[in-house]
């Protein structure tokens, strides 16, 4: 079957799909987007992402759809594709004078395995106009990630203005020592993620101490777990820093056991697109 998307409220083959050359969302990538995971036709935490996506689009000033819009878009797209977990995508693309056009896509999700990190020295700037939003100018992930990969890596660390740890390039990141979890701040420059927040939750739930403070590299290298968080991935085991083995603690660990807990939540919670 030819690959379909939705496109500004219908489903159309993707190469059909076509937005004008000099919009801004294409010359300047003046847009937003979210990611989602869904299984069975039901996405956890669907609300706070559009809710996310509005926040970022009143940043930008585009115009957005409705939250049942949004929900109809991407369950069309989602039914197009057979069997197994999905991944979403929707993207608002500047259109100029506030208006937008709105995207749909969803393709199967890959299987996700161990997190190899490579650090950088990449930094985020301090006051980004665009600290917390989830923008289509994504370059810069996307090559952090390309030399994280021919390092031997899977994902890269950025640092924060003050060469504190930030997040990943593609995710958020969680630190666990002598039983507390411990992940950035916001102010560090990472992205309010979604299921950053659910873990966050999960640990007051779990009886876990979960804290939102300063990472130092050092902190992350002598870490005895870490995990990085997603709407996709959810979350993520961390095998090795720079090559150097994390002590880890398998399936007694902090790490599994608020895996477990957040994918119980996820199979309890998420709504029906």
């Amino acid at each position: 079957m030819e690959r379909q998307v939705w496109l500004n409220g219908r489903l159309c083959p993707a190469v059909e799909a076509v937005v004008p050359a000099v919009w801004p969302g294409v010359v300047h990538g003046l847009g937003v987007f979210e990611t989602l995971r869904s299984e069975g036709g039901r996405v956890f935490r669907l609300r706070e992402h559009y809710e996310r996506l509005v926040e970022g689009c009143g940043r930008m000033g585009l115009a957005v759809p409705g939250y049942e819009g949004f929900r109809e878009a991407l369950g069309s797209v989602e039914r197009m594709v057979e069997g197994g977990a999905v991944r979403l995508r929707f993207s608002v693309l500047g259109a100029g004078d506030g208006k937008a056009a709105w995207l749909a896509v969803a393709v199967p999700m890959e299987a996700v395995g161990e997190a190899r990190l490579v650090v950088t020295g990449v930094r985020r700037a301090a006051g980004a106009l665009l600290a917390g939003v989830k923008a289509t100018s994504y370059a810069e992930n996307v090559l952090l990630q390309r030399e994280a990969e021919k390092a031997g890596g899977t994902d890269a660390v950025v640092l924060g203005p003050d060469g504190t740890v930030a997040e990943a390039a593609m995710s958020n990141l969680f630190v666990v020592r002598d039983g507390v979890v411990t992940t950035p701040v916001l102010a560090s420059g990472c992205l309010p993620g979604i299921m950053r927040a659910v873990v966050v939750e999960t640990c007051g739930l779990e009886g876990i101490e979960c804290r939102e403070g300063a990472v130092t590299v050092g902190d992350l290298r002598r870490a005895e777990e870490v995990f990085l968080t997603s709407a996709v991935r959810r979350v993520q085991v961390v095998a090795t820093v720079d090559g150097e083995q994390l002590v880890g603690c398998g399936d007694a660990g902090v790490t599994a056991r608020l895996a477990r807990a957040v994918e119980a939540r996820a199979a309890a919670e998420a709504v029906r697109l």
